[in-house]
C-alpha cells in the first residue's frame, strides 16, 4: 500500500510524504503507482521549478519514500501557488484513494511541531 500523508500547520499544507508500493499490479503495469508518482513529480516540479519556492525534497529509494516540505515563509505569490498545488494534489489523491482503498491511503495530519524534523512512521 502507498501511504500518502500531507502535513498541515496553521491551515497551511507545509508538505507531504509518499511511502511504499501499492501492490496493485506488477512493476511497469501498476496504474496506482503511476498515478501517485506522477502526482508527486508534478507537485514537486510546479512548486520548485515553476513557483520557485525552494521546497526541500528528500528521496529515499531504499524505503520507497519521497518527502517535500515548503520553506516556513514564502513570498505571497509563491505561497498562493504552492497552496493551490498542494491542495489540488491532496484533493485528487483523496478522491482516487476512494477507488483504490486497498492500495492507496491518503491522510491530512495537523501538526504543531516541525514536521521536517519529526520521525514519522
Amino acid at each position: 500500500m502507498i501511504r500518502l500523508c500531507f502535513f498541515e500547520k496553521d491551515g497551511r499544507i507545509v508538505g507531504f510524504r509518499s511511502r511504499g508500493h501499492s501492490g496493485y499490479a506488477p512493476i511497469g503495469q501498476d496504474i496506482v503507482c503511476a498515478m501517485v508518482s506522477t502526482g508527486v513529480m508534478m507537485a514537486e516540479c510546479a512548486i520548485n521549478d515553476v513557483a520557485k519556492a525552494g521546497a526541500a525534497v528528500k528521496i529515499d529509494e531504499k524505503n520507497t519514500e519521497v518527502t517535500l516540505f515548503l520553506p516556513k515563509r514564502l513570498p505571497p505569490e509563491a505561497e498562493i501557488a504552492c497552496q493551490t498545488i498542494l491542495r489540488g494534489f491532496y484533493q485528487t489523491m483523496r478522491e482516487q484513494s476512494k477507488a483504490y482503498a486497498k492500495y492507496l491511503e491518503v491522510k491530512l495530519e495537523t501538526t504543531g511541531d516541525q514536521p521536517e524534523r519529526r520521525k514519522t512512521q
